[in-house]
């Protein structure tokens, strides 16, 4: 036991040692925080469609081409702090550029629900590396809801004509008693000013 303990106690840095920083280790993670691409991403209304298109420049300021830039939209419709809901994604071409327009094809049907200035966010991820991210507010004008009515049901007109009708027949009674009651009344002052003469 003794033995084994000293054994992990030579496998271990000294204090001194564990601060100072290695100089492998931190030449790798300066050289992967200088080859960081950069992304940026701008956003228009167009005829009523959102267009987000985004650049992927690599770390010298070249385009990376075939790259997958995926989008998101930043809401606080499920509550705060904001979510990033995934809009889908488009590939770079030959200057870097994705461009993705929502509501423009089957694969990309959701717009915006609300007026106002909204955040859009593009990301790209390297492979072995950090996630590189760019956001952008835009000033949506046409926004549409995201709500839609069901269909009118076949017979749903039949319930507007069956509330006139029962209204109609509640009338019907309602005039047949007074008219009733009117009539006996008149015969009951006949009969009295018949039995008083």
């Amino acid at each position: 036991l003794v033995a084994l303990m000293g054994m992990f106690g030579i496998g271990t840095a000294h204090p001194a040692q564990a601060v100072t920083p290695q100089s492998a280790s931190w030449s790798a993670s300066l050289s992967a925080s200088t080859h960081t691409p950069k992304i940026t991403i701008t956003g228009v209304e167009a005829g009523g469609l959102m267009e987000l298109s985004a650049t992927l420049l690599d770390h010298d300021g070249h385009p990376l081409f075939g790259a997958e830039v995926g989008f998101l939209f930043s809401t606080t419709e499920f509550g705060t702090p904001a979510r990033l809901v995934p809009l889908g994604s488009a590939t770079t071409d030959k200057t870097g550029i994705a461009r993705l327009t929502l509501g423009g094809d089957v694969g990309h049907l959701y717009q915006p629900t609300a007026k106002g200035p909204q955040e859009f966010v593009a990301t790209y991820t390297a492979a072995g590396a950090q996630p590189v991210t760019s956001s952008t507010i835009v000033n949506v004008t046409a926004a549409r809801s995201a709500y839609h009515p069901a269909p009118a049901k076949p017979l749903a007109g039949v319930g507007n004509v069956l509330v006139l009708a029962l209204f109609a027949i509640v009338a019907a009674i309602w005039l047949t008693l007074i008219a009733q009651i009117w009539r006996v009344r008149r015969v009951c002052r006949g009969v009295q000013q018949a039995s008083a003469s």
